[in-house]
């Protein structure tokens, strides 16, 4: 049995609230790497700033358990409010018949609303240009069973054809950052920098999807997020 206090205290070269947040990360899914790692490898690897989602290959995205690893960034809250946003949107609607999840990553918004739309006749689309992406999406797709429900697409969002949709919606989390700015080393070390910088500004991908989505008519309603955790609806 694994002790909180005992883990708490291994791991004081954290801040006190990662302390916590980590034990309780440790205790509650340990058993998935106890096989395979033991406490004191977890606590090396944390120590070079290594995230503990990595380690564990597990990410929590509201009720769903995802794995990830360095192909794909670590879902965050933030993505989350972006997926329950369209969600809502989503059920309020009779008439969507597809989703276009652009920049998929690990497939969290699309295994998030398919999970939760089953019983809805949509097909969802998760699009990523990184086919190392779209590998891991494929391993949480598959874990959840929605492969009769979500289709992955490898190619560049500038690529697809809007016109040949119709009854459609995109939910996006393109990268965001600029070029230029420091990120903690557990972010700037470990996770795909093509998910995270967007380009001298950081804003150049979510313009160019605005101004193409903008040309379409066949596109019902779009959801983006874009840097401090805002969320454009177009």
């Amino acid at each position: 049995m694994l002790d909180f206090l005992d883990i708490y205290k291994k791991l004081d070269f954290l801040p006190e609230y990662l302390r916590v947040q980590y034990t309780n990360f440790i205790i509650k899914y340990f058993h998935k790497v106890e096989y395979r790692l033991t406490l004191e490898e977890i606590f090396v690897r944390l120590k070079a700033d290594e995230p503990i989602e990595y380690i564990f290959n597990l990410a929590e995205f509201g009720e769903c358990q995802l794995y990830v690893d360095n192909r794909v960034l670590i879902p965050r809250q933030e993505t989350l409010e972006l997926a329950k946003l369209s969600l809502e949107y989503i059920a309020s609607q009779d008439n969507v018949r597809c989703v276009l999840d652009i920049g998929t990553g690990s497939g969290c918004i699309a295994i998030y609303l398919a999970d939760q739309l089953r019983d809805r006749d949509i097909s969802f689309y998760g699009i990523d240009i990184s086919k190392d992406a779209l590998d891991v999406a494929n391993i949480n797709i598959t874990e959840y069973k929605l492969q009769n429900k979500i289709k992955l697409i490898h190619t560049d969002f500038r690529d697809l054809e809007f016109e040949n949709l119709s009854d459609c919606m995109i939910v996006a989390n393109l990268p965001y950052i600029p070029n230029s700015r420091k990120l903690p080393n557990s972010v700037y070390k470990y996770e795909p920098h093509i998910a995270l910088f967007g380009g001298m500004n950081g804003d150049e991908l979510i313009t160019e999807l605005l101004n193409k989505i903008k040309k379409s008519e066949n596109i019902k309603r779009s959801f983006l997020e874009i840097d401090n955790g805002e969320i454009i609806v177009i």
